[in-house]
């Protein structure tokens, strides 16, 4: 697997302003810096240590949300535990319990809830003017102005009202326990800050790399720069960029120089002024992602060591990280990934994501596909040694519904396994107890063969502990389903990061990560429309012209922040190559980003477009099986055991069909979860075959009709159940195909009473017959075999019956005009009757015809065979029948042609 370092090979900013500050006479143990991330404090570390000739004490460096808790003394709480603690807030503000809504319904609409609480705080509004602004705002757009309030327009003026009681009742909580969400820690740090600074004396802190400030943290900067000298702020901005009249990627920092009084008595120090230099930018533009990621492996991969070393693959779009990786050159050894990979993403949490779907029904037995889909997760390989194969025993025994007792029954090496995951889940504390349990027999499998698999279930297993503390302590996770959700929440958050030992290697990372950070050469992928920037999303409760009211950030802010980020990045690049979409799909529609078409606009630097179109040739395959020597043997073998009716009147409908049958061997292993058409037509033939055994040779009369007639659904039954599983034949659509195998027998079983009551004399001879025979014809013999329904004496002739179960058989399919059709589709059931006189007509004198006997007709209605007009399967027709037949087997054996 590809890896992920956190070093890196060019940081210009950094590197300049550790240069400034070294100049003087202060050391760096006595300095503090203050940065916009964590990763951040690496990369100074590094360029700290390159302007020292022996071991120093390093500097303090906070991370800004660090520096705020330690200001206000606040602890930052975990999202999840913020859900739970809001929970509690929302149903002390209820009147009416039996409203309350459960925790999985009520978290649909809290988690947005709280993104604007967190910059309501960090905005430093007036939390209760703001409240009544957005109640006053709903209550004049809501969608109903009748005299009398419905219950629904009622519950949704009352939650608009109920905004500010929870957000009251919620910050009481969180300042009680002095653990709350990063703007409420934000804002109350602006309560503490001159305090702070007078009680510590702050001096020497330095603030690096910062853009789109909060008030919080533009109120504290200020305060602490203002203070002393020594306190500084430098900005990774471009002097070209702060002079631009409409590049907005200056937005905030021009404001800050203009605004703030820091800058009235102080210089502004710019320390780059590399946007306006030489740069190579190339605009990619494709059909699928797909395409531009493998274009970019194939320039990367013509690049030396050295310039790859000081590359970087920034995604606009995270999703593409694996495909990206997938489409770098193999001889390129490791990159360093600063992005973890989503466990949400991982075949393992899919295991536990069916568990969980699984055992939402709280049902004993569970559909087979859910138990199949987890069964086969490769989480479970170790389980499963070739020698036991569950699945093919699910298949054999035709289980449609499973339970933990069936599976163990048909494999008792794993029954500790089955127990854990198919017990049935009574509560959630069952359910995590349950799952534990079960990543405890995975890992004792996993540590012997899977270090990556083994990686990836200790993140799900560290869920699952922070579940069970949540449970211990909040009772608001009732159901499995709410269980599932707080899940999915904890899961959004937790990333397995990837591994490297090499420290210069091309980087691949996000737009976000990019900050402080300098590259030569960049490759910016998937830059559209709607993906970068952003464009009109507001994922708000809080209206637009509110939130412009409160100085709260809107898209046009948002456009702002992701513009500095990309212009910070390639104002030092030399070559930069960006790629997008140029047809639309579902994140966007096509459209290329407005960043580029503003760097065109600007006239500064000059952009190469190109059209990139995938390589790959389109190749009409010729589909057909060839007749080669070994297929040639296969027939050959196929005609020693004999020839069957079926096998020509497959050949003659689809070649291709059969020679994957009969050559291939391939057949449809699946479960029958309904019984298909061939199963239901052995139903009935089966049951045909023994309620009329014991009337062989015996002429059939009404009163012994009638007597097998009682016998129907019990047969029926019990030939049933030899095809499918008796558990799936109680249930579903089974019932019904039970019901039609009933009903087709009934139907033919009064067939026969009506040709009694109409004074026909008949005899059954034999039922389901089997037979082998030799044709013979110019010299030439083969094997033929197959099975007879029914041979009967009707009215003094032989009659051959086959009964069809399926679909009505048109007249012209019964009545033959020409034996040459007998080589053709249409002539099928003539060929499977002639067959049958073939084989039998020799062993009676009377005259022999055909009949087709459908489940479909009615009860006078006959479907005799009629070859040229004539009813009686004679010598002269069965002899022309042989010689077409040969003609149909020499085809098959025709080398020259295909299947």
């Amino acid at each position: 697997m590809r890896g992920v370092f956190y070093f890196y090979i060019m940081h210009n900013f950094l590197k300049d302003v550790v240069k400034r500050i070294s100049s003087s006479k202060i050391p760096f143990s006595e300095y503090t810096f203050i940065l916009p991330n964590k990763r951040s404090a690496l990369f100074l570390k590094k360029e700290i240590s390159h302007f020292q000739n022996a071991d120093i004490i390093s500097p303090i460096i906070f991370e800004i949300d660090e520096f705020m808790q330690h200001i206000s003394g606040f602890e930052k709480i975990e999202e999840s535990e913020l859900y739970f603690e809001f929970y509690k807030s929302y149903l002390e503000n209820n009147s009416k319990e039996n409203e309350n809504q459960s925790f999985d319904e009520f978290i649909s609409w809290a988690k947005l809830m709280l993104i604007d609480f967190n910059e309501i705080d960090r905005e430093l509004c007036e939390t209760n003017k703001l409240f009544d602004y957005v109640n006053a705002f709903k209550d004049l757009n809501h969608w109903s102005f009748e005299e009398k309030e419905t219950e629904l327009l009622k519950k949704y003026i009352l939650f608009w009202k109920n905004l500010k009681p929870y957000y009251n009742s919620l910050t009481k909580k969180l300042i009680a326990r002095k653990r709350a969400y990063q703007g409420k820690i934000y804002r109350e740090a602006t309560k503490l800050i001159e305090g702070f600074i007078k009680k510590n004396n702050i001096v020497n802190h330095i603030f690096l790399g910062f853009n789109a400030l909060s008030k919080a943290e533009s109120k504290i900067i200020q305060n602490i720069i203002d203070q002393n000298e020594s306190n500084l702020i430098f900005w990774d901005i471009d002097k070209t960029l702060i002079d631009s009249d409409y590049n907005n990627s200056s937005f905030f920092i021009k404001s800050y120089l203009k605004n703030w009084n820091y800058y009235k008595s102080n210089k502004k120090e710019l320390v780059s002024d590399e946007y306006q230099k030489e740069k190579k930018i190339s605009v990619l533009g494709s059909a699928k992602s797909i395409i531009q990621l493998k274009y970019v492996g194939s320039l990367i991969q013509k690049m030396s060591k050295a310039e790859q070393n000081k590359t970087a693959i920034v995604l606009s779009d995270e999703n593409l990280l694996i495909p990206m990786l997938n489409s770098l050159p193999i001889a390129l050894g490791n990159v360093n990934v600063t992005m973890g990979y989503p466990i949400e993403n991982t075949t393992t949490n899919s295991f536990f994501k069916s568990l969980f779907k699984l055992h939402y029904s709280k049902r004993k037995e569970f559909y087979y596909k859910d138990v199949v889909s987890i069964l086969q997760n490769e989480l479970l390989n170790s389980f499963f040694e070739n020698d036991n194969n569950i699945l093919e025993s699910l298949k054999k025994n035709n289980l449609i519904y499973v339970s933990g007792k069936d599976l163990i029954e048909l494999d008792k090496k794993n029954e500790k396994l089955y127990d854990l995951l198919f017990t049935q889940w009574v509560n959630p504390k069952t359910a995590i107890k349950n799952c534990l349990k079960l990543i405890n027999e995975i890992k004792k499998e996993l540590k012997k063969k899977d270090k990556i698999h083994a990686n990836l279930i200790y993140h799900i297993e560290n869920i699952f502990l922070q579940l069970e503390n949540y449970i211990n302590v909040y009772d608001f996770i009732r159901s499995v389903k709410s269980l599932d959700t707080i899940y999915n929440e904890l899961l959004k958050s937790c990333k397995s990061p990837f591994q490297s030992s090499n420290n210069n290697a091309i980087q691949i990372m996000g737009m976000l990560e990019t900050r402080l950070l300098n590259f030569e050469n960049i490759f910016i992928i998937s830059m559209n429309e709607g993906i970068l920037p952003m464009g009109k999303i507001n994922n708000s409760y809080i209206p637009f012209e509110i939130k412009k009211k409160f100085g709260l950030h809107t898209h046009f802010e948002k456009d702002a922040i992701f513009a500095y980020h990309f212009f910070r990045l390639i104002k030092g690049a030399k070559k930069i190559v960006i790629t997008h979409n140029t047809e639309p799909d579902i994140r966007g529609g096509g459209e290329i980003s407005r960043f580029i078409r503003q760097i065109d606009a600007e006239g500064i630097h000059k952009i190469n477009y190109q059209i990139i179109s995938s390589e790959k040739k389109i190749i009409v395959t010729n589909n057909d099986y060839k007749k080669t020597d070994l297929v040639l043997n296969k027939l050959e073998e196929i005609l020693e055991e004999g020839i069957t009716a079926s096998m020509l009147n497959l050949f003659l409908i689809d070649k291709r069909k059969f020679f994957e049958r009969y050559i291939l061997k391939i057949k449809d292993e699946s479960i029958e979860e309904i019984a298909k058409a061939n199963t239901l037509g052995n139903i009935v033939h089966d049951t045909i075959e023994e309620l009329y055994t014991p009337l062989i040779n015996k002429s059939l009369n009404i009163k012994e009709l009638e007597r097998i007639k009682e016998n129907i659904k019990n047969t029926v039954l019990k030939k049933t159940k030899e095809y499918i599983n008796k558990k799936s034949l109680e249930r579903g659509k089974n019932i019904i195909i039970s019901n039609t195998a009933i009903n087709y027998v009934k139907k033919l079983i009064n067939r026969d009473i009506n040709l009694c009551r109409n004074g026909n004399k008949v005899k059954v001879l034999c039922v389901e017959k089997k037979f082998t025979s030799k044709i013979v014809s110019d010299g030439r013999e083969i094997k033929i075999r197959g099975k007879i329904d029914r041979i009967d004496l009707y009215n003094g002739d032989i009659r051959l019956v086959d009964y069809k179960t399926g679909k009505l058989i048109e007249k012209n399919k019964i009545n033959i005009k020409s034996m040459k059709e007998i080589k053709n589709e249409n002539g099928i059931y003539a060929l499977q009757l002639l067959f049958y006189a073939i084989a039998v007509k020799k062993d009676y004198k009377e005259n022999v015809f055909g009949e087709i006997v459908s489940s479909r007709d009615s009860l006078d209605h006959s479907k005799v065979l009629h070859i040229e007009g004539n009813k009686y399967l004679d010598k002269s027709t069965i002899d022309l029948g042989k010689k077409y037949i040969f003609d149909i087997i020499g085809e098959i054996m025709n080398k020259g042609e295909v299947f």
